[in-house]
């Protein structure tokens, strides 16, 4: 065994003499380390020796004991013993000091140094600390384990940046850079090298570069024409209020995100998009995380108690996720297109080496100036910036007080270097403080006021450096510069603007690595200058703030909306202001046309409603879901597999069979005379029933079990809740004051586990029926990514929505005009009994043989249309209307009830003659289902089950009314004209019942 004594003879400890040799000069700090650390050692030698002695009397102690036992110790005292000699020397070592660092502030606590010292916002905090040791123009920092050097000087910056750029043009490895920018991959976090020039050179040539910036300028023009139709909205013939900081966040994001990958996440049209929402959250989260590294990048013990580097790893697994998602659809797009990714994409092809999806992942008095120099005819366009010196001072003299990144990218020496004629050692990390730089009463004149015009002294725009400088200055400040210039002259040339009250506006900064406001930018403005480019239809003069027009509002709408438009000579399409919505009402049929064929596609999107967001799925629904891929596939599911020819044929039965259980029901007491009914339930029941039982195989009217009487409560609060909105969806503050979202989420809870339970009924059948939920869940089969239950449940509350009440209204309105124009009755009557006979009800293939009762269906739908103002639509782009403009997000409202009783369009447009449709041509003014591309998806069914529902009702029975009264027409409240007093008739049944049922 060896001489385990032999490895306690004191071994040389020799102090680093070379730090105290001439010309160093220690300052107190560093003479108090160096006396701590001869202290240290001479201590530990002492207790080194006693622990070789006491070892020593342990071992005459224990020679009786086994070998085995003596070599385990042994092993354990040599790891312990190498473990404080290592220690010893490393605690030793780290005394070591450079001979000339910058000042520092005192008392660098052991450990954490001087992270004590960080406040928010940290800019200020080193300005502070700069004035506290003599306004230093560089000072040094122990944050934990890491040497920080702070600069605040701009002579020193243009040393680090020029004679020292290539020593500093590494970053530090911050554990967000690791995990998030593919483990420092990225333009931004690569470290210098040959990997990272290439990485410029692609930001350079191939992203950056003039000749992309300007293929990439419609994008930049469309985003701020977009702000400025979004802030017109408000427009009301004063001053409105608009919180900026939102909108203007939303223009940035979505110009890069759009020039990367052609996507809009942000702004109007895509609020409650559910990839839009999850996107927003993301690069949320990314901004969040981003900046100088956390307490952990300093302190790396921490790593065992703090979740941050979990979190950060998490992050950057949802961030590559979305951006290998937008590579991919770009990748297998059949079509190229004109984004970054495109670019990146088609130089993969031909250098698949290099160009790695890790790689593209990686990369993605002014107003009087602008008004001389640009006119009023047209708005400000990027070519004339270089026109409008004024201008870009304003933006100058704005970078130079709140530079977007306050404290410069963090650069790392990679060797030893001389800054400010201070050691800097290898590895220290440079914080510049273009904050401090750009406020330097020595560099600047008045250097906290705002003058845009101390940049007109040649050279002055120099000594900014908002975007850094050397070889790792910000890449894309080209198209900072263009897109700032261009926003900001835009919002000048085309609004007045003014403070809120006679308070300045709050320059407060918050936390943040790029210096927020601490307040959010709220202004009001006058659209004094974009009217004039705005061409909107006339409009009733009283509009309120905040309420617009909705103070008006009277029920029924339809009728509410024509008086209008008679107040304002007869308009045939005028404009409201519905809270924060801007509202097109159209009551003529040529400028209808022109909405759903022209401009069919612009108009083809759906507002969001509260309703639609909680029982609607998400607005995901075929009625709802806004116009793209996802609607033209519900739509084809709809008109193939439900609602075809064929499958109506299938589901004739259901319809003969309901129709001949009210047949049934309304004879049992009518055949010796006549008796009175009620007509409004027994049509409901019917329609009802049709759909339910073609959706599910089931019957839940007309029946009294609890299951039925919940389905009906539930459809009916369903059927109820839609429609143009809620006063909750024009004011965002109703929100606040009523429990109307809660009891639509609650609703749309409701509605949801009922119909997941009959999806899961039929799921769970051993037997496949029928039913159109059969056929879906069939579809499922083979496709389940898209037939999810949320899809086929969407389905089935479409059809429902569309398909009952619709129906049961309508029936009840043409049986009110056969009682009040009892000639029209004979007639349709005869024309049955003609061409029918006595022998067989009437079917559905005698309906194109019975042209008088097409033309009293036709006629109802005319003066009785079930929907009197078509399902709203919103139109996704600036169109023209009967020559007005329609900006984007307009919502357009068709009023259809005017249209079809437009004295000009009818010959007494009032009365109820179903003759008028004999005049060939006549049945095509009719919109009663809408036209274009969002047409009602069930006309076909509804003409089928009206037509023959009403023939068979004419046929079977005699009608009279209740008294000698005409059937009151008065139309109560509601989203589908339903009559405001239900109908009671007499009947009697005919012998033709007798004989056939």
């Amino acid at each position: 065994m060896a001489d385990v004594t032999s490895i306690f003879s004191p071994t040389p400890l020799t102090f680093p003499t070379e730090a105290l040799t001439e010309p160093t000069i220690l300052t107190p700090t560093s003479r108090s380390s160096v006396l701590e650390g001869i202290t240290l050692e001479h201590t530990l030698l002492q207790e080194f020796s006693k622990f070789r002695e006491d070892y020593e009397f342990r071992q005459n102690q224990k020679s009786l004991q086994g070998e085995e036992n003596q070599t385990m110790e042994t092993k354990a005292l040599i790891f312990t013993v190498l473990f404080i000699v290592l220690t010893l020397r490393f605690l030793i070592g780290k005394l070591k000091r450079h001979p000339n660092l910058p000042p520092s502030p005192p008392w660098s606590l052991p450990v954490i140094g001087h992270l004590r010292l960080l406040k928010p916002p940290i800019h200020r905090t080193f300005l502070s600390i700069s004035q506290s040791l003599g306004d230093a123009p560089i000072f040094s920092l122990r944050l934990g384990n890491r040497l920080v050097f702070v600069n605040s000087s701009h002579s020193i910056a243009e040393e680090c940046f020029t004679k020292n750029d290539v020593v500093l043009a590494n970053r530090p490895n911050f554990i967000l850079a690791k995990h998030v920018a593919y483990d420092y991959t990225t333009v931004i976090a690569a470290s210098y090298g040959d990997h990272w020039r290439n990485l410029r050179r692609i930001g350079s040539l191939e992203i950056f570069s003039n000749h992309r910036l300007n293929s990439f300028l419609s994008i930049r023009k469309d985003e701020i024409r977009r702000l400025i139709l979004r802030l017109s909205r408000n427009f009301s013939q004063e001053y409105a209020k608009v919180e900026m900081k939102s909108m203007l966040s939303d223009l940035t994001f979505n110009n890069i995100i759009r020039m990367v990958a052609g996507k809009r996440y942000y702004g109007d049209g895509v609020e409650e998009d559910p990839e839009a929402k999850r996107v927003r959250q993301l690069i949320a989260d990314v901004v969040a995380l981003a900046g100088a590294g956390n307490a952990v990048d300093y302190l790396p013990f921490l790593r065992w108690v703090s979740d941050y580097e979990k979190r950060a790893m998490k992050l950057a697994s949802r961030l590559d996720e979305f951006l290998q998602g937008l590579v991919d659809e770009k990748r297998d797009a059949k079509e190229k297109g004109n984004t970054m990714v495109d670019h990146l994409l088609s130089l993969q092809e031909t250098q698949p080496d290099y160009f790695t999806d890790r790689i593209i992942k990686g990369n993605m008095v002014a107003r009087d100036e602008i008004d001389c120099k640009v006119g009023l005819d047209r708005l400000i366009d990027e070519s004339d910036i270089s026109n409008l010196p004024y201008l870009q001072n304003i933006v100058s003299e704005t970078l130079r007080l709140y530079p977007s990144v306050p404290m410069l990218l963090p650069h790392v020496a990679s060797e030893d270097c001389k800054v400010g004629a201070y050691d800097m050692p290898s590895g220290t990390i440079l914080l510049t403080s273009a904050w401090a730089i750009h406020r330097d009463p020595q560099l600047w004149e008045d250097p906290t006021s705002f003058k845009p015009e101390r940049f007109e002294k040649e050279g002055e725009s120099q000594k900014l450096m908002p975007f850094g400088l050397g070889r790792r200055a910000c890449p894309g400040s080209g198209l900072a510069h263009r897109l700032i210039n261009l926003t900001l002259g835009s919002l000048i040339q085309c609004l007045e603007w003014e403070r809120i009250g006679e308070e300045k506006v709050d320059m407060s900064e918050g936390k943040g690595g790029t210096m927020p406001k601490a307040k959010p930018l709220e202004a009001i403005f006058l659209l004094t200058r974009s009217n004039r480019k705005l061409k909107l239809p006339p409009s009733p003069a009283i509009s309120l703030p905040v309420l617009g027009h909705l103070h008006l509002f009277k029920t029924p709408l339809h009728r509410w909306f024509l008086t209008l438009s008679k107040s304002i000579g007869n308009a045939p399409i005028f404009h409201l202001r519905l809270g924060n919505r801007l509202v097109y009402v159209v009551t003529s049929r040529s400028i209808a046309e022109e909405c759903f064929t022209e401009n069919d596609v612009v108009l083809a999107n759906r507002p969001k409603f509260i309703v639609s967001k909680h029982v609607g799925y998400d607005a995901t629904h075929l009625l709802s879901a806004p116009y793209g891929d996802h609607w033209r596939n519900l739509r084809r599911i709809a008109a193939v597999e439900l609602l075809s020819t064929q499958r109506l044929n299938s589901f004739l039965y259901i319809r003969k069979d309901e129709i001949r259980r009210l047949i049934s029901r309304l004879s049992r007491d009518s055949f010796h005379g006549f008796v009175e009914v009620e007509m409004k339930s027994l049509l409901g029941n019917l329609a009802s029933n049709n759909i339910i039982r073609m959706l599910a195989g089931k019957r839940y009217y007309g029946e009294e079990n609890d299951e039925a009487k919940f389905v009906r409560q539930l459809v009916a609060e369903v059927v109820i809740s839609s429609g143009a909105g809620n006063p909750a969806d024009y004011l965002s503050v109703v929100r606040w004051f009523t429990n109307y979202e809660k009891r639509i989420k609650d609703l749309g809870n409701r509605f949801d586990t009922f119909l997941q339970r009959i999806v899961d009924e039929k799921r769970a059948d051993k037997e496949k029926g029928q039913t159109m939920i059969d056929r879906l869940l069939s579809l499922q089969e083979t496709q389940p990514d898209y037939y999810t239950d949320d899809i086929i449940k969407g389905l089935i509350l479409s059809l429902t929505i569309g398909g009952t009440d619709t129906t049961a209204v309508t029936l009840e309105w043409a049986m009110s005009n056969l009682l009040n124009y009892p000639e029209v009755l004979r007639k349709a009557r005869n024309e049955i009994d003609d061409k029918i006979g006595f022998d067989r009800l009437v079917d559905e293939p005698d309906i194109v043989n019975l042209p008088y009762l097409q033309n009293i269906v036709s006629e109802t739908l005319r003066l009785y249309p079930a929907v009197p103002l078509l399902l709203p639509h919103l139109s996704s782009n600036d169109c023209k209307v009967a020559g007005y403009d329609v900006s984007r997000g307009t919502m357009v409202l068709t009023n259809v009830w005017a249209m079809q009783r437009n004295p000009t369009l009818w010959e007494d447009a009032e009365m109820f003659k179903p003759e008028r449709f004999d005049k060939a041509g006549e049945a095509d003014k009719l919109l009663p289902f809408g036209m274009g591309r969002r047409a009602c998806p069930g006309a076909g069914l509804a003409q089928r089950l009206v037509s023959l529902v009403l023939g068979t009702l004419v046929q079977c029975f005699e009608w009279e009314r209740v008294g000698d009264e005409l059937v009151d027409m008065t139309e109560d409240k509601g989203a589908t004209l339903p009559k405001l007093v239900p109908l009671r008739t007499m009947c009697k049944a005919r012998p033709i019942v007798a004989k056939l049922i």
